[in-house]
């Protein structure tokens, strides 16, 4: 390393591991104001009802905030949900703090709050577990065909040689 030397490449490289491009992109996407799950379920998780946390309680933060902004109809378009954090547009980020800041004696759809708070994030985990194991599934089904093809294939190449060692 020299003064007043500037090896481009050197940069780009030291940048890139340390994920500041890909920070500069979700900036450039429009996705400036970030929190971490672990602050989100921290500040819900007591306030939720004692089902409803034993429901959640194998499941990660990620998960639950997922829930949250689902259960209170957040449009997927303000946000995007990283590996550690969730991430909102400009301006968006007013919605989470109007999902935090519920009143929990109120009423919902004409059903106490907590109920309907309950309600949805329970749908929220049965329309999850059901879309992993619809995937299970398919992969399963497409697993057998593929070994199904691979032994047909295999069979069909056994039979051929069997047929040119009977010419020979």
């Amino acid at each position: 390393m020299k003064a007043s030397l500037f090896d481009h490449s050197y940069v780009l490289k030291q940048l890139a591991c340390q994920g500041v491009l890909q920070t500069c992109e979700v900036l450039k996407v429009g996705l400036p104001t970030r929190t971490k799950y672990e602050q989100i379920a921290a500040d819900f998780r007591p306030k939720l009802p004692a089902d409803i946390q034993e429901a959640f309680a194998n499941s990660n933060d990620q998960t639950l905030v997922r829930a949250i902004l689902w259960a209170f109809e957040v449009p997927s378009a303000d946000y995007k949900c990283g590996f550690t954090r969730v991430f909102f547009r400009t301006g968006k980020m007013a919605m989470l703090e109007r999902v935090l800041d519920i009143d929990w004696a109120g009423d919902k759809d004409g059903m106490p709050i907590t109920q309907w708070i309950g309600k949805r994030l329970g749908n929220f985990l049965v329309r999850q577990r059901w879309r992993t194991a619809y995937a299970k599934v398919t992969m399963a089904l497409y697993a057998v065909k593929y070994w199904t093809g691979l032994q047909t294939e295999a069979k069909a190449r056994k039979q051929k040689a069997s047929v040119l060692m009977q010419r020979v």
